[in-house]
């Protein structure tokens, strides 16, 4: 058996957990999604899944004080609200 990768591990328990989560708050309230969303639940899937790698392979560079400094510098930098960034993708659908 061959043993994965650190980074597969991390994202792998994460989605276990996140899932978990989810499950037990949304039962209550599921409804089926419409086609278009479904659509965002996979794009923000794919996001978040690749956010989380990528903050995975930062931290294996830099110690985590350094990135908390990017943080808080790059919303400043791209001046770009949460609002603007959905219209944004929604343009794709």
């Amino acid at each position: 058996m061959k043993i994965p990768p650190p980074i597969v591990g991390v994202v792998l328990y994460m989605a276990l957990v996140g899932c978990a989560c989810a499950t037990v708050f949304g039962v209550a309230v599921w409804r089926e999604p419409s086609t278009k969303e479904w659509v965002l639940l996979a794009v923000i899937s794919i996001m978040s899944v690749a956010a989380q790698l990528l903050l995975v392979k930062a931290l294996e560079y830099a110690p985590a004080s350094v990135l908390l400094l990017l943080r808080k510098a790059i919303p400043t930098a791209f001046k770009a609200t949460v609002r603007e960034v959905a219209e944004f993708c929604l343009t794709f659908i």
